[in-house]
């Protein structure tokens, strides 16, 4: 799989439709916009193959495009409890604006944000509860590394408001403010997606594939002769995405075309601290750039 670039801005449009009628005439080709990375990725059999598509829409459809390594969907938790308050508080002549939110943050049980109030006496205002979550839910968008931040639990408890100069856009930035204290104080980590790898190779082979995938930070889950093919053995393995972008031209190489290999997602780790230092140390340069 490679993320498919315009070579110039604006082209991506003609993208898509010169990648329709391809994937038509080659069913072995598989195309996808991703909404978690925001990039086109098409998918093959071999690098060969991609870079032969590349060619075809040059000439049959003018696109220049480029391929690449496919962006990680990374995500990001926080795995510690904190109470935290936001105040967004702003006067310039008539109206001003004023938002002002205690919350207890802590690691969520689903996926998404739990969102709860226990404000007692009206500190604030009902009205304004669905302002702070729409707050809190726009601000997981992007945590420490630029990715959607999951598993998040906000117990809104107390607050005040100015009869006057309150409204919802001040609780919604308060909300914000709250969060971004948030990711200070909770101690967050980076998730990489994990999942399935099934190998099968030559027996002769196993001891080297073993040796490339401790390697990939990949764990071996288990090995057995291949039902219906002597000679061959597959491997179970548990590895993460991001080590095992270019493992089908590796298989390849290591196995003379012999080996083939399955891959599914089918959940998240947390990323080792070196690696993750290393992400938000990129994204943080991506910033300022």
């Amino acid at each position: 799989t490679q993320a498919i670039l315009p070579a110039a801005k604006g082209d991506e449009g003609k993208i898509s439709q010169s990648i329709a009628k391809m994937l038509e005439e080659d069913q072995t080709l598989k195309f996808e916009n991703n909404a978690e990375t925001k990039q086109m990725t098409i998918s093959g059999i071999g690098d060969m193959q991609l870079a032969v598509l590349a060619s075809k829409m040059k000439a049959r459809f003018g696109v220049n495009v480029k391929l690449e390594t496919p962006k990680i969907p990374y995500r990001e938790k926080i795995t510690k409890a904190v109470d935290v308050e936001g105040k967004h508080k702003k006067q310039n002549g008539g109206a001003g604006q004023y938002g002002h939110v205690k919350i207890r943050f802590a690691p969520g049980e689903a996926e998404g944000l739990t969102f709860t109030v226990s404000v007692v006496g009206g500190t604030v205002p009902k009205n304004f509860n669905p302002a702070v979550e729409k707050g809190l839910l726009d601000a997981m968008q992007k945590g420490i590394a630029g990715f959607p931040v999951v598993h998040l639990a906000a117990d809104l408890y107390d607050g005040s408001y100015h009869p006057v100069d309150s409204d919802e856009i001040s609780f919604r930035m308060a909300a914000q403010i709250a969060f971004k204290k948030c990711l200070e104080q909770a101690a967050p980590v980076l998730l990489e997606p994990v999942g399935d790898l099934t190998v099968t190779v030559p027996d002769s082979l196993v001891g080297d594939i073993i040796g490339d995938i401790n390697k990939r930070r990949g764990s071996v889950m288990g090995m057995h002769p291949t039902e219906g093919k002597p000679g061959y053995t597959t491997i179970k393995i548990l590895v993460p995405k991001s080590e095992i972008l270019d493992y089908p031209i590796a298989l390849r190489a290591m196995s003379k075309g012999l080996g083939s290999m399955e891959y599914a997602v089918t959940g998240y780790d947390v990323v080792p601290g070196n690696i993750a230092a290393k992400i938000v140390e990129d994204y943080k340069k991506s910033q300022e750039a």
